[in-house]
């Protein structure tokens, strides 16, 4: 079956529609569609160096937050590590969900999915037991 790059562009609009719809987290970093490409007639918006996104009217909303230093150091590096891991988490919080609805709670797993999963349990829960404890600190 060939699709025409229109009917591609039309189909990925459709499925992005409905992962917005499914977000989990309504502040998502998802670049989503990119009006000067993906709607006839629509004129390209500058795009931010900061996030690689376009902005309405040239401004940026991200340049006025400083990332928070959650590392172990005095000084952060800068690199943004929070966005990739940001994003990283969002696919993890799919597929976790993904496998809730999968697996029913009569099902016999192989023992090494049962270990996987009680690894992630617990490496979930020593990071945001330390990304708390980071944060109420900063508070003080």
């Amino acid at each position: 079956m060939k699709v025409s790059r229109s009917q591609l562009r039309q189909m990925i609009r459709e499925v992005m529609a409905d992962l917005e719809e499914d977000a989990l987290f309504s502040n998502q970093d998802v670049l989503g569609l990119q009006p000067e490409k993906d709607i006839p007639g629509q004129t390209p918006s500058p795009v931010c160096k900061k996030c690689r996104m376009s902005h309405p009217h040239g401004s940026c909303p991200h340049t006025a937050e400083i990332g928070r230093n959650l590392s172990y150091g005095h000084q952060g590096s800068g690199d943004e590590e929070g966005r990739m891991s940001r994003s990283q988490l969002y696919k993890v919080s799919k597929y976790a969900q993904s496998l809730h609805d999968i697996i029913r709670d009569d099902d016999d797993l192989p023992e090494w999915v049962q270990s996987k999963i009680a690894v992630m349990d617990n490496d979930i829960d020593k990071i945001k037991h330390y990304l708390e404890y980071k944060l109420k600190r900063m508070e003080k």
